[in-house]
């Protein structure tokens, strides 16, 4: 063996060394990068998860001095902040319709004597039914829930209306009320959800 092929395998070894420390520092630093990119991630997930919850029971509590059962609370705040997938404009203009005829049966309602409100409570039950048929999503759903609420509570106060049961003004006057403050939040959430929707 000569003298010279062992000074390059020396000097092969050496380059071997100086061409490893590079190398492993580079893989070291990409393997901390990616670590530290999934880390701030998954925080980044967790702080979005918590103000979500944290929405949803604040709305909940809201929507529970409306007076609205807690689970049905629960369901429609989760709704309400749900992430909006297939939502279109057009999907709005059913819901729209049906609340337009309840408004324009309500009014017509108010102005019937009590001896003939059958008829115009019967029609106010139908436009009710009509819209707890309709399924929706995300915040449609929030919005069309609270519609059949009020809807109900406005029906309930004119059947307690034409019963004439004696002392029964304070519970009327709580229906309707209750009736007009969820479909003011419906009306605040149709159209806060509308509003989130492209053109």
């Amino acid at each position: 063996m000569k003298s010279s092929d062992s000074e390059c395998r020396t000097c092969g070894e050496k380059y071997k060394g100086s061409f490893f420390l590079p190398i492993a520092i580079i893989i070291a630093l990409v393997v901390l990068l990616v670590g530290y990119g999934w880390w701030s991630y998954e925080q980044k997930q967790i702080e979005e998860e918590n103000v979500l919850k944290a929405k949803i029971s604040a709305y909940t509590i809201e929507l529970g001095k409306l007076d609205i059962p807690n689970n049905d609370a629960q369901f429609i705040a989760t709704l309400r902040y749900a992430e909006i997938k297939d939502l279109k404009k057009s999907d709005f203009s059913t819901l729209k319709t049906q609340v337009r005829a309840f408004e324009d049966q309500q009014k017509l309602t108010n102005n019937v004597m009590r001896l003939a409100l059958a008829q115009p409570i019967s029609e106010l039950q139908k436009i009710k039914r009509e819209v707890d048929q309709e399924k929706y999503s995300a915040c449609l759903e929030a919005g069309r829930m609270l519609y059949s609420l009020s809807m109900g509570a406005f029906i309930e106060g004119m059947l307690t209306f034409l019963s004439n049961d004696k002392g029964a003004d304070d519970k009327i006057t709580y229906l309707f009320t209750k009736s007009i403050v969820q479909g003011k939040e419906a009306n605040k959430v149709i159209n806060e959800c509308e509003s989130r929707i492209p053109n």
